[in-house]
């Protein structure tokens, strides 16, 4: 009876351990298999940089592309695909949106409050339904964030309040990067949060520009904010007059929207980007990989302002 019972623990654990085996002989052959997909990326991604160059200028050296980034898109996927079959490049025009850092400029060597932009983040909020207290509230916050000094931006009596809270944010000079440091402002809800970081962008620049010829639905609420006294008729007389390669030039846009020429900030249109998003996605073997280059078009050399990889 103890044979019978010793044999049968035995090859319990015989059982046991070969299932074991199993397991780790799967394990390994898996993480060999993703380390290969991996590595594959790699090589990929640094032949998607080397080629980005290329793509640049191809871009900078044709303004019907640039002004109509949609065509471009399509242009660039058709002739990438030859290289790169399981590959999608989009194009995100980044003078479409309210410039985060437009609320500092530029004094000397340090960044200062800019004053005259806060109406536009007032109008943004105010067509989000948003209260303008918050919206003046938001506006000091991302001062602070951004400016040299670490002197709080409010005056008066709340003063000391507004230094002892928790969430304040006095930060060097420098300009944001990205609308996802929002969040580190510490003071919007994940509602509110995605309801604004759309309508928003950060380029290092001090102004706010918009490319009309990227005006959609969109960042309508954008535009809206930059040049108030556009209506919903003249939003709509924009698009279907617009030409597939664009507006050219402020006398090309007045002369076919007929548009009173007083409703325009002439200084605060473009016509084609001067900053984009290159986002690039790659699938391999049921893995998904991406990277994103955020690119200043008025440049020819040194023009990659960031660049960054999601695995």
């Amino acid at each position: 009876m103890k044979r019978g019972f010793v044999l049968i623990s035995t090859l319990s654990i015989v059982a046991i351990l070969s299932f074991l085996i199993l397991i780790i002989n799967k394990t390994v052959v898996q993480d060999s298999i993703k380390s290969y997909i991996f590595n594959e990326s790699i090589h990929k991604r640094i032949q998607l940089i080397n080629y980005e160059k290329f793509l640049i200028e191809t871009l900078q050296n044709n303004s019907n592309q640039l002004r109509n980034l949609s065509l471009a898109e399509q242009q660039i996927n058709f002739l990438m695909k030859e290289k790169y079959e399981n590959l999608n490049v989009t194009f995100t025009d980044l003078n479409t949106c309210v410039n985060l850092n437009s609320s500092v400029k530029k004094f000397r060597e340090i960044l200062i409050r800019e004053n005259k932009n806060n109406i536009v983040f007032q109008r943004l909020f105010q067509s989000l339904d948003i209260d303008e207290s918050f919206a003046n509230y938001f506006y000091d916050k991302l001062v602070d964030f951004i400016d040299s000094d670490s002197l709080p931006e409010r005056l008066g009596a709340e003063d000391l309040f507004y230094i002892a809270d928790e969430d304040s944010n006095f930060t060097s000079d420098s300009y944001l990067l990205s609308t996802t440091q929002l969040k580190d402002l510490k003071v919007l809800d994940i509602e509110t949060y995605n309801l604004i970081k759309p309508l928003f962008c950060a380029i290092p620049e001090n102004y706010n520009k918009f490319n009309i010829n990227s005006l959609n639905e969109s960042n309508y609420l954008a535009f809206s904010a930059m040049f108030p006294d556009i209506t919903l008729n003249d939003f709509e007389q924009i698009i279907l007059n617009k030409p597939i390669t664009g507006y050219i030039n402020l006398s090309h846009f007045f002369e076919l929207t007929n548009m009173d020429e007083g409703k325009i900030i002439q200084e605060n249109i473009i016509f084609k980007p001067e900053y984009i998003r290159i986002s690039y996605l790659l699938k391999l073997e049921g893995y998904e990989f991406s990277m994103h280059s955020v690119i200043n078009l008025k440049e020819r050399s040194n023009n990659l302002i960031s660049r960054s990889f999601v695995i």
